[in-house]
């Protein structure tokens, strides 16, 4: 880069923009912007349509924001963001807007990952965090990996927000995604995913449903929780055996077996209490065929 005020591997200050390399009228550049050394190997829409338009030619990050608290003490309007987008969707007519947008390629031979995003939340308080819930707001400090609001309180500036349609969408874009959601074995504080302990990998509040559709769209079966007061309830699925339990004392109320069961085996289980106050659980069995009568079958529940 002869006769311009820095060399390759410098970084490129604003100053050096205004006085050397980009033109300028009133202090805003005139066009769009392009940094790149040597081949534009990328192609793609964003190479037409950005008016900042960054190839890096060596694999190395092509922008990179950063911020911190430390130095925001005492600067009025300080925020910590490294990086931020809006889109405004302002204009009448069929038009969309994005706030951001990112995406990754995955080509043939590739043998190592492919993510679109990436976000990881560091705590290195050394303190574990607490963990919160629907109803709790959470103790501050506070670690949030991914922080999904509606609104963006305008409020604060005199304008009214409306509900938004849906927090997350998962569609098809040409292609399908194999799996929705994963949860890694280890992912979560409270269990190793090998047959130890619990983690809550969802929080819902009351009322709060998980809602089945049918194909036109109208709403189907849903599985939901009205409880606010007394012992919860656990649907417990175990090796060829699902019940529910009590959670607080972990004890089996109602449970039944895995296949179909033959005629004495076990089909389910019941909690029978005794007159010292002791539990047990009773074994129901199935009759043999027309045991109670033609075409039906008895239950046996031992005493």
């Amino acid at each position: 880069m002869t006769g311009y005020p820095w060399t390759t591997g410098d970084p490129l200050l604003a100053d050096d923009l205004n006085t050397a390399f980009l033109p300028i009228t009133g202090g805003n550049v005139t066009g769009r912007v392009q940094f790149m050394d040597g081949t534009d190997w990328f192609y793609g829409w964003p190479a037409l349509t950005s008016w900042l338009y960054v190839v890096t030619p060596n694999g190395m990050t092509g922008i990179t924001g950063a911020s911190d608290t430390l130095h925001g003490v005492g600067v009025e309007g300080a925020l910590a963001i490294g990086v931020a987008g809006w889109g405004y969707n302002n204009h009448p007519g069929p038009f969309n807007a994005w706030g951001g947008y990112f995406e990754a390629r995955q080509y043939p031979d590739a043998e190592a990952y492919t993510m679109g995003v990436e976000i990881d939340i560091t705590n290195m308080s050394g303190v574990d965090a607490v963990a919160g819930g629907p109803y709790l707001n959470f103790p501050q400090p506070t670690s949030i990996g991914l922080n999904l609001q509606s609104g963006g309180q305008i409020s604060s500036s005199g304008d009214v927000a409306k509900h938004a349609t849906v927090g997350i969408w998962l569609g098809d874009n040409d292609a399908r995604f194999q799996t929705g959601m994963i949860f890694k074995h280890t992912g979560l504080v409270g269990t190793d995913g090998a047959g130890t302990g619990t983690a809550t990998a969802i929080a819902f509040a009351q009322g709060h449903t998980v809602q089945w559709f049918q194909p036109n769209n109208v709403p189907g079966s849903r599985i939901f929780s009205q409880q606010t007061a007394n012992s919860p309830l656990d649907l417990v699925f175990g090796n060829g055996l699902a019940y529910l339990q009590d959670s607080n004392g972990s004890l089996p109320l109602l449970g039944v077996q895995g296949g179909r069961p033959a005629a004495g085996n076990t089909a389910m289980l019941v909690l029978v209490g005794g007159a010292s106050g002791s539990v047990s659980y009773a074994p129901v069995s199935v009759g043999a065929p027309d045991s109670a009568g033609s075409g039906y079958r008895t239950l046996r529940v031992a005493n």
